[in-house]
């Protein structure tokens, strides 16, 4: 009877723990848990200060984090900060740094699902030009003929 007990506890620690994970994964985006909601207006200009980089992390120099081996793509967190600040978070990082001994390393990281907005905001922003520069260009061939 204990051991069914502390398996069903087990399980619903597990469920609620998959659940909140999953739900903070997607984010909630229901309209009604917002407040001060603007429109973003032009962020391309912004967009375009962005510099994609392709880079490996010094796994080597930094155990403590586990950062994975092999070709990356993604921002610094510096560049990405002057141009979205709140799209960069200073996350503590804890690790083991001896027998019972744990230590507590500050890293900047990127939060890439904040800026996935802004680029369909970019792209939309574009079309908009793109159409506009269709139209110009239809109304002056027809003034040619």
């Amino acid at each position: 009877m204990k051991t069914q007990v502390q398996i069903k506890t087990l399980l619903t620690v597990f469920v609620s723990f998959f659940l909140l994970t999953e739900l903070n994964a997607q984010y909630v985006s229901d309209r009604e848990t917002m407040k001060n909601i603007s429109y973003v207006n032009e962020p391309l200009d912004a967009i375009t200060q962005l510099q994609a980089l392709q880079y490996e992390y010094k796994s080597e120099d930094y155990k403590h984090l586990n950062l994975p081996e092999g070709q990356r793509y993604g921002f610094d967190a510096d560049s990405v900060q002057r141009v979205f600040p709140s799209a960069v978070r200073v996350t503590p990082v804890r690790y083991m740094a001896g027998k019972n001994l744990y230590k507590t390393a500050m890293v900047k990281t990127v939060d890439y699902n904040s800026l996935i907005p802004l680029l369909i905001a970019s792209i939309n922003q574009q079309q908009k030009e793109i159409r506009a520069l269709r139209d110009e260009v239809e109304r002056l061939r027809g003034v040619k003929k």
